[in-house]
């Protein structure tokens, strides 16, 4: 029996005919027992293979099934696409191809994925053979919500927070920053794009998320950028870059008060005395003397408005652990 069709449940019986002479009617037997069967699916395609992969695209090729009869006529082959990382179970794609190989594209970078191939044969489709790879390494997109925390900022330094790529396309190994100084009011820094993006201002691990700025000027206007980096075999796939954000340094500050000591120990009052700054930056108005205790949770700030370097302060409680700042 030819022209069946694949993985069918067929069922057959047979008569037996007499022929009258002269050609009259035949006179067929009753029929026989009936017998049931069912076809075999066409086979999987043979030597599944992949090459050529890239972070986006992957070249697959195949054979014809080894036992699919010559004279069967192949409409072409279905090519199934899972995503094994989100949901293997889920195609998220089906090709058609009229040949034995094509090429797999808009793909996710570093992501692993099966391939199912079948033989279809008219509308019928046969078994499925299959083949998992993984995608290669791409930039990671651009980092996220970078700032410059404006509690951080001081005359020299500042300290730069950002988030993680949303899609890191492979394994992050680095952020890396730029600082561009604005030369005057009216100064223009580089654009992102001008950035010499494997020339940064500072290195730090993908483990961290912030770093500190160092070696800057006081009231120095800056501008600042970062970008995150994969590494792959000694090659850095680096991100867009984020930013910028622009930030003041502070003025430059005064050292603080030298040797704080205290004397006159009472029940209720004890006597604070210090030496002046080592550097001083402009005129002195004030000492102000900040007292802890309980455990540093209760604070009380004293104020000397007559930038003696000495007070003297009351009310305190008895037998109580202090510790002073000036």
């Amino acid at each position: 029996l030819h022209n069946l069709v694949q993985a069918t449940q067929y069922s057959v019986w047979i008569v037996a005919v007499n022929v009258q002479e002269g050609s009259q009617p035949e006179l067929p037997s009753p029929s026989s027992d009936i017998a049931v069967f069912t076809t075999t699916a066409y086979q999987k395609p043979r030597n599944i293979a992949v090459s050529n992969r890239t972070a986006v695209s992957v070249k697959v090729a195949w054979q014809r099934p080894l036992t699919l009869p010559k004279e069967v006529t192949v409409s072409g082959y279905v090519l199934d696409v899972y995503n094994k990382d989100k949901d293997p179970s889920r195609r998220i794609r089906r090709l058609t191809i009229t040949g034995t190989e094509t090429t797999v594209e808009r793909l996710s970078p570093y992501s692993s994925y099966l391939l199912k191939v079948a033989v279809q044969v008219g509308n019928a489709v046969g078994q499925t053979g299959s083949v998992s790879f993984k995608t290669k390494q791409a930039a990671p997109s651009a980092p996220t919500k970078l700032a410059v925390d404006s509690q951080t900022i001081r005359s020299r330094t500042a300290t730069v927070t950002w988030k993680p790529p949303s899609r890191p396309n492979g394994v992050l190994k680095n952020y890396r920053l730029f600082v561009r100084a604005v030369v005057s009011d009216n100064g223009v820094v580089p654009s992102g794009s001008q950035l010499d993006l494997t020339d940064g201002n500072l290195t730090v691990s993908s483990s961290v998320t912030t770093a500190t700025l160092s070696s800057l000027s006081p009231t120095g206007k800056y501008s600042v950028w970062v970008v995150a980096i994969n590494i792959v075999v000694r090659t850095e796939l680096i991100s867009p870059v984020a930013g910028p954000v622009h930030f003041t340094t502070h003025p430059e500050e005064s050292t603080p008060p030298r040797a704080v000591r205290v004397s006159n120990i009472t029940a209720v009052s004890v006597t604070v005395s210090w030496n002046k700054p080592a550097k001083v930056l402009g005129v002195v108005s004030q000492y102000r003397l900040i007292f802890r205790w309980n455990g540093g949770q209760r604070i009380k700030l004293w104020k000397n408005h007559q930038t003696r370097l000495e007070m003297t302060v009351g009310k305190l409680l008895p037998y109580t652990n202090y510790s002073v700042q000036v």
